[in-house]
């Protein structure tokens, strides 16, 4: 019984950790930026939401393939959106409201996830 036990807290242990954080950024004063971590796969690749919330009429431009992350010391050598064919470079109008991106950063090292982790936009993809 005990062993079951144990398999069963394994188990939830571990999908219960595929939430890795949020983050919230404020690239101007009209835009946030709302980054929920979701999984590591293959220790190099950080799959993400990349949530815009365009607060006023302006609106602007953005690359998901320009936004540069930093993950536990680690930065990323490319985004890529829904696939690897997503390479081609496209810009998307960000208008008033919201947009979800479900992105993924590809790292040249291994990534380690901490109890804490710590994630650092260095660019963020906006066209000013």
């Amino acid at each position: 019984m005990k062993k079951y036990a144990f398999v069963l807290f394994f188990l939830i242990l571990i999908n219960g950790c595929s939430d890795l954080g949020n983050y919230t950024f404020t690239p101007n004063k009209n835009l946030e930026v709302k980054v929920e971590l979701k999984n590591i796969k293959d220790n190099e690749v950080l799959y993400f939401d990349y949530k815009i919330i365009n607060k006023s009429s302006t609106e602007y431009h953005f690359r998901f393939d320009s936004i540069k992350v930093e993950f536990n010391g680690k930065i990323s050598s490319s985004i890529y959106y829904n696939s690897i064919a997503s390479v081609n470079a496209k810009i998307e109008q960000i208008s008033e409201g919201e947009k979800v991106f479900t992105l993924y950063a590809i790292f040249s090292k291994p990534l380690i996830s901490k109890l804490k982790n710590d994630l650092n936009l260095l660019h963020d993809g906006f066209i000013y």
